[in-house]
């Protein structure tokens, strides 16, 4: 049998195949719109690990497994003697695949929420996990109806105004 650390890696093009699969669930689920007073932790805790625990699986490759806010914690990434978390990770074996930011956009400073969250992604990927998805969730009074998904490097944000309807990476 073969030891973690001489597992195989997932190769690049199984690394995009994952993102792709992740950003196709992100695109089919219609998550609960967050509580008030609920922080990003204990709404990702409760609603986007179980669902991830629930589809990888399916992805028969026994050796994925998920750590995040609410299960086991996610492995801490050093940048700059400061340390950062994911909110969830996907991970093969030690080799870190997938790393998933979750930012509530709120009245007071979305535009710094986006800007912490895409910068969070970023040392994420320069840290060396593979692909980083950023989930907006849009909790502002005012809310932009417009869904859009943006690719920036290998940095996929997924916007949802609220989670209501379906998602944002819908095409057509």
């Amino acid at each position: 049998m073969t030891r973690p650390s001489m597992a195989p890696s997932l190769s690049e093009s199984q690394l995009d195949r994952l993102s792709k699969l992740f950003s196709d669930l992100v695109g089919a689920v219609t998550f609960r719109e967050p509580s008030v007073g609920e922080s990003e932790p204990v709404y990702t805790g409760s609603v986007i690990l179980p669902t991830v625990e629930r589809w990888l699986p399916g992805l028969r490759k026994p050796a994925l497994f998920v750590r995040g806010d609410g299960g086991v914690a996610p492995r801490p990434v050093y940048f700059h003697g400061a340390s950062f978390y994911p909110d969830l990770e996907v991970a093969h074996f030690e080799q870190r695949c997938l790393a998933v930011e979750v930012k509530f956009l709120r009245d007071s400073d979305p535009t710094g929420s986006i800007a912490k969250a895409v910068g969070q992604g970023s040392i994420y990927l320069q840290s060396g996990v593979g692909r980083v998805h950023v989930l907006l969730v849009d909790c502002r009074t005012r809310r932009v109806s417009t869904p859009m998904t943006t690719i920036l490097s290998r940095i996929v944000v997924h916007h949802r105004p609220a989670f209501r309807g379906q998602v944002a990476n819908k095409k057509g």
